[in-house]
């Protein structure tokens, strides 16, 4: 498995495992920057994140939105899919971390509306991207985005 491949090129397809793999280095790396930097600076039942957090969570997310990006559309690829549906859901996600750092999008008594405008939309794509990414078996044999990654070759 080439890990660079992975994270930073944007042709060829990508099977299931590969992609769970990644889909959790990508969450364990993020995990580890925005926990401690959080943790326990703050009560989230009572209070918003403070400013400092909300803009690190928009760093981490413009960070890692190329390696997501690459990820989902190899795997969207596989599945014989454009690459539309990862590029709206990283879009989505970059714009509400962005208006959560100008106003919060979610308060002690939960979400803004703002706040639920924008995060609907974006859970309801994760979750339907998780289901034909995560879930779904790729094209088998060669499609329009390259060969089956599960055939050897002999």
């Amino acid at each position: 498995m080439n890990w660079k491949a992975i994270f930073f090129t944007l042709e060829g397809r990508l099977p299931r495992l590969p992609f769970w793999l990644a889909s959790l280095a990508v969450l364990a790396a993020t995990l580890l920057i925005l926990v401690p930097a959080g943790f326990f600076r703050w009560d989230p039942a009572t209070d918003p994140a403070p400013l400092y957090y909300r803009v690190l969570e928009l760093v981490v997310t413009v960070v890692f939105a190329y390696p997501t990006y690459a990820i989902m559309l190899k795997r969207l690829y596989d599945r014989d899919h454009p690459g539309t549906a990862a590029f709206v859901f990283i879009v989505l996600d970059i714009v509400a971390e962005c208006v959560n750092v100008v106003s919060p999008i979610e308060t002690d008594s939960g979400f803004t509306p703002l706040g639920w405008v924008l995060m609907i939309p974006l859970i309801i794509l994760l979750f339907a991207l998780v289901i034909e990414l995560g879930l779904r078996r790729g094209t088998r044999g060669p499609n329009r985005f390259g060969p089956d990654p599960l055939v050897t070759s002999s």
